[in-house]
């Protein structure tokens, strides 16, 4: 079994060694060249760390024991589990933003106001209307199903902050949904439990919001409602937090779909 990985670089014995489900590319093999002699080993050690054989399978073993001995995440710097088997992304940023520890400071919000002026006298200019429109995390709509780590320090977050800013200081004003999100949580689902989006029905909430917008402009458009569809439930295998753990069709996610009246 130890010597299984370095046999398969060589006779093709690993079944899911073409398997790439990281949403990365896997680092290439590299080039020996004589003017680069020191850096090789390094190169080739980054190279074989994701290449080598029975990777995927090891990777998924070792998520699975985690997973359904312990409940732990096997990357718990990227994903982090929660209650109900709820997978959480806490990487690049996410984890400061949901904890409500790197609030904006004064200077920030600041140069946040003037490019969004900028931005909305620039379209307005070309002929158009600028709406700022921005969806609240997942963690913020289900505090309730979070592990400890993710839940915020402090009760005001950086949408807050932004919100007050321009109401005081500008003329952008912020499409704000979290408050319909959290009624519309009550009737159904709005993300998936092992994916970091909102599924159908938590796209449709946020389309009605926009709408409510753009209508008070231009009210002879006509929104769809929730009577033009029908809803239907079914599983997502695949959510992409579930497959960041290599546990897509092991750990499933409920889905809505909504059809299209005829």
């Amino acid at each position: 079994m130890i010597f299984l990985p370095f046999i398969s670089q060589y006779i093709k014995i690993d079944p899911m060694a073409d398997v790439n489900k990281e949403k990365r590319f896997l680092s290439p093999k590299p080039k020996y060249k004589k003017n680069r002699m020191l850096d090789y080993p390094r190169e080739y050690s980054v190279y074989y760390n994701d290449n080598f054989g029975f990777r995927n399978v090891l990777v998924f073993l070792n998520s699975y024991y985690k997973a359904k001995c312990f409940h732990t995440s096997a990357l718990p710097n990227k994903v982090v589990y929660g209650k109900n088997n709820w997978l959480y992304y806490v990487d690049e940023g996410v984890l400061e933003d949901t904890r409500h520890t790197n609030l904006f400071t004064t200077v920030q919000l600041e140069r946040i106001r003037k490019i969004l002026e900028d931005r909305v006298k620039w379209v307005e200019y070309k002929g158009g209307e600028y709406y700022l429109f921005i969806p609240p995390h997942k963690n913020y709509i289900y505090p309730e199903y979070t592990p400890p780590i993710v839940r915020p320090k402090v009760n005001i977050t950086r949408l807050d902050q932004l919100v007050a800013y321009l109401n005081k200081y500008s003329f952008v004003r912020v499409i704000d949904m979290r408050q319909e999100f959290l009624e519309a949580k009550k009737k159904e689902v709005l993300y998936y439990s092992t994916d970091s989006h909102w599924n159908f029905y938590g796209a449709f909430i946020g389309y009605e919001k926009l709408m409510k917008s753009i209508t008070k402009k231009h009210p002879d458009i006509k929104p769809c409602t929730l009577n033009d569809f029908k809803i239907k439930y079914g599983v997502k295998p695949d959510g992409d937090l579930s497959v960041i753990l290599a546990l897509d069709n092991i750990i499933n996610s409920k889905d809505i779909y909504m059809k299209p009246n005829k």
